[in-house]
């Protein structure tokens, strides 16, 4: 069943499962001895030189697609976090050049100096 699936796609030895183990890693360790000398039996018609150039394409257009994946990713989140940053920046609160926000400020400020003409006025 193996050597059927690998000469279907020699690379599926290098794909990992949804816990992102590779398929060898389920071989228990009894038969580790039986699957390398299976393993080496087959290297010359897997894993030979002259398709060394294909293997190389092959990881590296995995590569690239792991870059972009990743790339787009990232965009997303910078999009979603300036998204954010956009609306937290937007509120009459936290806005210093919105008018609520100048009179939040100059509210607490305003009521001791009249508290205190009053008191001024009081004692006269």
């Amino acid at each position: 069943m193996v050597a059927l699936l690998l000469n279907a796609d020699r690379h599926l030895v290098m794909v990992a499962d949804s816990r992102a183990s590779l398929p060898l890693a389920y071989i228990h360790e009894d038969l580790w001895g039986r699957w390398c000398n299976f393993l080496m039996a087959q290297r010359d018609v897997w894993w030979n030189a002259a398709r060394a150039p294909e293997w190389d394409a092959h990881l590296a257009a995995s590569r690239n697609s792991v870059a972009k994946e990743a790339e787009a990713a990232a965009a997303a989140a910078a999009s979603a976090n300036a998204s954010a940053a956009d609306a937290s920046t937007s509120s009459p609160v936290r806005d210093s050049n919105n008018e609520c926000s100048a009179a939040a400020e100059a509210a607490p400020t305003a009521a001791p100096a009249l508290a205190a003409e009053e008191v001024l006025s009081a004692q006269k």
